[in-house]
């Protein structure tokens, strides 16, 4: 029987609704005991076992002074994800929400995002030459950009003089790479960049 809430009433006699009320009770435990150790453990009796958070269309509302965590389908993997809601329906952050690949990303519950792109620079170039890369489209965006580093991947195909130097700069929408010598002995190796900024 499902719980019914109007048992017992002020003039239900228990001789008639025993049953109806052990059902309730029973009704109780069983909701009681998702994602909870039961009343009768020695230890943790009523403890959490487990969170289950179902989707969530929309973000839950928050008032000043408190914040939500919930599930909801991420914009960029389409999975389940976790979500951080900040007060007075402040930002909203998919924080278990990631790209584990060559171009690829994860985000922080703080708001902070890390990207990572794969590319290659020509091999022909001059002194203050900027490379633009765009974004991958398949990335989340910044709403600004903290630090970014840049690593060759191999020196197979070539490689740079000991004086070669370079810069790199982001935006919501490029890598900006600059060459600040004109050292080349060879084609550049691919890099590795890696940015640390603030999501949209």
């Amino acid at each position: 029987m499902a719980y019914n809430n109007n048992i017992p009433l002020p003039t239900s006699l228990i001789r008639v609704s025993q049953k109806e009320i052990r059902e309730n009770f029973r009704e109780i435990q069983n909701l009681f005991t998702v994602n909870h150790l039961n009343f009768s453990p020695a230890v943790f009796a009523g403890a959490h076992s487990r969170l289950t958070l179902p989707e969530q269309a929309a973000p839950p509302v928050t008032g000043a002074n408190e914040c939500a965590l919930f599930s909801q389908v991420g914009a960029v993997t389409g999975n389940t994800e976790l979500a951080w809601r900040r007060e007075s329906n402040g930002a909203t952050i998919n924080f278990t929400e990631f790209l584990g690949a060559a171009n690829g990303y994860t985000r922080m519950p703080s708001g902070i995002l890390i990207k990572w792109q794969r590319v290659t620079i020509p091999g022909s170039f001059a002194i203050e030459t900027n490379f633009i890369f765009p974004w991958d489209a398949g990335l989340p965006g910044f709403s600004s950009f903290i630090i970014g580093f840049i690593s060759p991947i191999t020196t197979a195909g070539g490689s740079l003089g000991a004086n070669s130097h370079l810069d790199i700069s982001t935006s919501t929408a490029n890598i900006v790479i600059t060459s600040r010598t004109n050292q080349l002995l060879s084609g550049w190796p691919p890099y590795n960049i890696f940015v640390i900024g603030i999501g949209t």
